[in-house]
């Protein structure tokens, strides 16, 4: 196994896991032009970043203390000849057996922290020190919103098997299905039905984790770990000429070189990681004492046959968008992390570790890598047509399948958050027990604040009860938005 290629699986892994990212070029600003339907002004909510330099400033810290760490010099002329055998010897061994507890973490940090500063050239300290930072940054926000220790150590993978991985363009597609999901179905796309006590997430409860004590920890811990690793990473990158290799491990046939790619694509990686965490506390997710246990018939108050958004979703301030930036942030930091991306599978061919991790071992693999990452990158930047298929898929299925060209704006997601996400939802009919949307006019935006600009397709959606929609643009294919 070629550990030191290994440490790409934990940041994968994670990306993963969560989702339920400089160089290379400059950053995409998705979505084009003003909002056309501005919104009031945002409630005055600021969990996110704020003006002056006392916003950047991090709380103590409650676990383990970065501050070390985030200040140790960035490297500005990385190279192979300054790495140093203990490092790489740490690092393997890290590999093989990641930290299970503090005392663990805060050795490799201090480790780390120590050969960063006496040789900032090292490329293999610098790499190392980085992942440590996030991974104390996580540890933190872990322990701030109320995790146990053993709880947050669970949530790293527990085997460094590079099969994890997957795609890099699925790895990509999160934060954007995320988003979607959040916009287009409401808040059955964060909660599934469950009795939960006031502000706890669902699942959750018995710890008493609070969605406003995660937001609060993402932003004052995950973020600015995030941004520190992001910002060593790049230092090396950048500073390094694109084919020489900046980290040599083992010999023979369990040799590996590390090039100035790899660290790119890691850096892509946690920018992934940080604009997911930027869409996580971009909105209120507090749904107070709302039951959601309870049938979406006995929410009918007046008995009408009826359910307005204000009778069946928790009351205001739930899926509010908070004051901060957020939202725009992910977006150009996604944006940034598919151009990192790109250039550095461009640059792969003489990477073992992009080879081994994603596939990427022929020029084929190349070409279909960055086709479907520019692709990904197109979608996010300006309004396209995409190619939209609906069908049902159960024995019941009446409707025949349809395909049709749909023109969206997702980037408008990232660029025009709407102001409440509930202002999308729709009013429902009581039939029975539940309820149901029973004709387009059932919505209040059939454009969902912009994304979609040719609504007709979602009409013929709902008209046909149509329960599986994928959508496919160039090279990227059957992208799942709806399924049974």
């Amino acid at each position: 196994m070629r550990r030191f290629a290994v440490a790409l699986n934990v940041l994968v892994v994670f990306a993963l896991f969560t989702s339920g990212c400089g160089g290379g070029g400059s950053a995409v600003t998705p979505g084009p032009g003003p909002d056309p339907d501005p919104d009031p002004d945002p409630i005055p909510v600021a969990i996110g970043p704020g003006p002056g330099a006392a916003a950047d400033i991090i709380p103590t810290e409650l676990g383990i203390s970065t501050t070390a760490a985030r200040n140790a010099p960035l490297a500005t002329a990385p190279d192979a000849d300054n790495v140093r055998q203990a490092v790489t010897n740490e690092f393997d061994a890290l590999m093989d057996n990641p930290p299970d507890s503090l005392a663990e973490l805060q050795t490799l940090l201090t480790q780390f922290t120590g050969w960063a500063n006496q040789s900032p050239d090292d490329p293999a300290a610098q790499f190392g020190l980085a992942l440590m930072t996030a991974m104390a940054g996580l540890y933190n926000t872990g322990i701030d919103a109320g995790f146990i220790e053993a709880d947050i150590f669970s949530m790293l993978p527990a085997s460094l098997d590079k099969s994890a991985t997957g795609s890099l363009t699925d790895l990509f597609l999160r934060p954007v299905q995320f988003a979607a999901a959040l916009h287009l179905g409401g808040p059955q796309a964060l909660m599934a039905p469950t009795k939960a006590a006031k502000s706890a997430i669902p699942g959750l409860e018995d710890e008493g984790i609070s969605t406003q004590d995660l937001q609060i920890a993402i932003r004052n811990y995950l973020i600015p770990s995030l941004d520190s690793a992001i910002a060593r990473l790049s230092a090396v990158a950048n500073n390094a000429p694109a084919w020489d290799p900046l980290v040599a491990i083992g010999s023979g046939d369990n040799a590996v070189n590390v090039y100035p790619a790899d660290f790119k694509l890691v850096t892509a990686i946690l920018r992934v990681l940080k604009s997911f965490a930027h869409e996580l506390v971009a909105y209120q997710l507090n749904a107070g004492s709302h039951d959601w246990g309870a049938s979406l018939a006995s929410l009918d108050a007046n008995n009408d046959d009826i359910l307005t958004v204000a009778e069946y979703a928790p009351a205001d301030p739930f899926l509010w968008r908070h004051s901060a930036p957020n939202m725009q942030i992910a977006g150009v930091t996604l944006g940034t992390a598919l151009n990192n991306a790109i250039w550095a599978v461009r640059n792969s061919n003489n990477s073992l570790v992009l080879g081994e991790f994603f596939g990427l071992t022929r020029q084929a693999d190349v070409d279909q890598s960055v086709a479907e990452l520019t692709d990904l990158r197109d979608l996010l930047t300006s309004p396209v047509d995409v190619q939209i298929t609906y069908n049902n898929i159960q024995t019941a299925a009446v409707a025949p399948a349809a395909v049709r060209t749909m023109r969206t704006n997702f980037g408008a997601i990232f660029s025009a958050p709407v102001y409440d996400i509930k202002n999308l939802l729709p009013t429902l009919h009581v039939v029975g027990s539940s309820a149901e949307v029973q004709s387009a006019s059932d919505f209040p935006d059939l454009t969902f604040h912009g994304i979609i600009l040719d609504p007709q397709p979602i009409r013929n959606i709902i008209a046909g009860d149509y329960n599986h929609v994928v959508i496919s643009y160039g090279s990227l294919r059957d992208i799942e938005l709806v399924s049974p």
